[in-house]
């Protein structure tokens, strides 16, 4: 897997205040981790309906590639805000 390394001027040109950046993904992230233990529990869900006589190895082999194929939460929302898909303003600004 690439390591991707992010800098404190990647945030700098985004956002009057680096905090205000970091909170912003932060949300952003727990919001996405939340999405994908979402799927992880709709993967799981279909796995014990399909029918199948599956064994407990072969579900955790199943599970863990769906798992290995997720990006980490954290790196897709830095990676929103840098590509400009992320936005925010205040309450009562538009």
């Amino acid at each position: 897997m690439d390591k991707k390394i992010f800098s404190k001027e990647d945030f700098e040109d985004l956002s009057e205040n680096i905090y205000e950046a970091v909170m912003v993904v932060a949300q952003r992230a727990r919001r996405i981790g939340k999405d994908q233990k979402d799927q992880i529990e709709q993967f799981l869900g279909e796995m014990e309906t399909d029918g199948e006589e599956n064994t407990g190895t072969v579900l955790d082999e199943k599970l863990k590639n769906e798992i290995l194929k997720m990006k980490k939460p954290t790196v897709l929302a830095i990676e929103e805000m840098l590509e400009g898909e992320l936005k925010y303003s205040y309450k009562g600004q538009s």
